[in-house]
């Protein structure tokens, strides 16, 4: 053997110990057991800071409605089921809302529609047998036919109309491509 060969070798040989690979071997067996759950947080952990930027760039545009906590609820439904996706959907998006908006109607409007968004997807997920891209679009028609109806009872109609177009500009067109890359991505990892 060389001596670079063993150099190299005696740098690697340090770290193959039975303590090294006992630990490995635990850490795999954990990541195996809870593989969905820290996916779960992992796309949590992403998808706060971008709901919270969200939704103050709608606070400075007080007419629109571009805010992706909602199909983030509605993805992790899907994927993790509807208690991973309603916590993230009420109460990290109570938090993310807090940030920016003080708490009014329209904020519990919001909430209560991202949980029922991520029960959607875990529905359309699991009883029904949708593909991603199909129980997305259909859940975003619901969740924005709801915000209407609901939205016109609490206030301003015309305002109310601005928010549910920029809602269906969100939820339908802009946010779709980057929600279905994702859903790979998770299917992948």
């Amino acid at each position: 053997m060389s001596k670079k060969k063993k150099i190299y070798y005696d740098g690697i040989k340090k770290y193959l110990t039975l303590r090294n690979f006992l630990i490995a071997g635990i850490a795999i067996i954990i990541y195996l057991m809870f593989a969905d759950l820290a996916k779960a947080i992992l796309f949590m952990v992403l998808f706060v800071p971008a709901g919270t930027l969200s939704i103050k760039i709608t606070r400075v545009l007080p007419q629109a409605n571009l805010e992706i906590v909602t199909p983030c609820s509605f993805f992790l439904g899907y994927l993790y089921g509807w208690p991973t996706g309603v916590f993230f959907g009420v109460i990290l998006g109570a938090y993310i809302w807090a940030v920016a908006y003080p708490i009014s109607q329209f904020v519990v409007m919001n909430l209560f529609l991202n949980g029922l968004t991520a029960v959607m997807g875990y529905y359309f997920a699991t009883t029904l047998g949708w593909q991603f891209t199909f129980a997305y679009f259909i859940g975003m028609g619901i969740r924005n036919v709801l915000f209407f109806g609901i939205g016109s009872m609490m206030g301003n109609p015309m305002e109310n109309l601005m928010h549910t177009i920029s809602a269906i500009f969100g939820n339908m067109v802009l946010f779709p491509t980057f929600m279905i890359f994702l859903y790979n991505v998770a299917n992948i990892i």
